[in-house]
């Protein structure tokens, strides 16, 4: 979150930056979970890859240009420490296919929950590098004391706070945030219990382009978090790579082999008891899955 920052990395490189989050679980996968993928799963990923070039021409234009908003104004460490941040988010969504190949029906709020909390964990273990000099954001503890002050209040107490114009949309946009984040790690962590990690990731991608349709809705929250305006272009590129995006994303899945995991989840649901995995299964599973 420290490399977030437009003085840091410059808006117009991020969302080029943050799809290393995709490689990160393609190669992660390999790696790690022994994944072999298909020409097909290969060809898909390229589509997936060309839709998010389509999609971030007029970023790569204004980067080859030199123009202001790409100009590294702390240094290129920080585009390097953004894309590094994207590697746990893929670490994440592997162990959690692994877990699912061990066992096929483990909660999903659950695993969420338990990850949650390590998140919650290790944020408040770590909150004293926002102190630390030209990485945090905190000259010392007193200002980090303001902002976290300022930023409860903003949120629960608007009229109260320095800033109760701005701050009276704290709350509601708060949580639809806070939904719509439960949301995506659920249903991501449905979708990497019954397909893939991969198949998780490429469906943010799409997601992430889409978001710009919800900022063109609404004109007046985009302006009130300091976004700035979509160009015509930007609209343009933007529509025509959902396409490559959404059908290299429908590819992949639709060449992806079937895994112990699924046929074992499909018995699940179709068995007369409906209840859990018997014990006699899940060896199977285990061993296959390793294979």
């Amino acid at each position: 979150m420290y490399a977030s920052s437009t003085t840091r990395v410059p808006g117009a490189l991020q969302p080029i930056l943050l799809q290393s989050t995709l490689l990160f679980t393609v190669v992660g996968s390999k790696l790690f979970l022994r994944k072999a993928y298909s020409k097909g799963q290969l060809g898909a990923v390229a589509l997936v890859a060309v839709g998010v070039a389509t999609a971030l021409a007029p970023f790569l234009a204004e980067l080859a240009k030199g123009g202001a908003s790409t100009q590294l104004q702390s240094g290129p460490l920080w585009p390097l420490v953004l894309v590094l941040g994207c590697a746990p988010n893929a670490a994440m969504v592997l162990v959690q296919e692994s877990l699912f190949d061990d066992v096929p029906a483990f909660s999903v709020p659950f695993l969420l929950g338990l990850t949650s909390l390590v998140q919650a964990v290790a944020v408040g273990l770590l909150f004293w590098t926002d102190l630390v000099p030209s990485f945090g954001t905190s000259a010392d503890a007193a200002v980090f004391g303001a902002h976290l002050i300022g930023g409860f209040e903003c949120f629960f107490a608007p009229a109260s706070s320095a800033n109760p114009a701005r701050c009276g949309l704290c709350a509601p946009l708060g949580l639809v945030f806070v939904f719509s984040y439960a949301s995506a790690y659920f249903f991501g962590g449905k979708v990497t219990q019954h397909a893939s990690a991969n198949l998780q990731s490429l469906l943010a991608t799409l997601g992430f382009f889409m978001q710009i349709y919800f900022w063109l809705a609404l004109p007046t929250v985009n302006s009130w978090a300091g976004g700035k305006s979509y160009s015509t272009l930007e609209i343009a590129t933007t529509s025509v790579a959902l396409l490559p995006i959404g059908g290299g994303t429908f590819l992949f899945r639709w060449c992806e082999p079937s895994t112990a995991r699924e046929r074992a989840l499909h018995n699940l649901a179709a068995a007369p008891e409906g209840g859990r995995l018997t014990n006699t299964l899940l060896p199977t599973v285990n061993e296959e899955a390793r294979q």
